[in-house]
């Protein structure tokens, strides 16, 4: 049985299961040294050590995996 956590589930647009992509696949369409804009800063990304909410900029190779989900899921990669 797979790990639901780990894998993401893609549908068209009736709801209809086109298959699925384990979540850690995703990091092959980010570009280690081209900047993306993300929604947040992760704890370990942030001055004061706690996660930031707002728009920043980040070089692909500091991209958390959830980052990383939440551009592909916008077709930002």
């Amino acid at each position: 049985m797979a790990d639901n956590s780990k894998t993401l589930s893609i549908y068209d647009d009736l709801q209809l299961p086109l298959g699925s992509v384990r979540r850690s696949y995703l990091v092959k369409f980010v570009d280690p040294s081209k900047e993306y804009d993300v929604d947040y800063l992760a704890p370990h990304q942030s001055s004061n050590g706690n996660r930031e909410e707002g728009i920043f900029t980040l070089k692909g190779e500091d991209l958390t995996e959830k980052q990383i989900l939440q551009l592909f899921l916008r077709e930002a990669l």
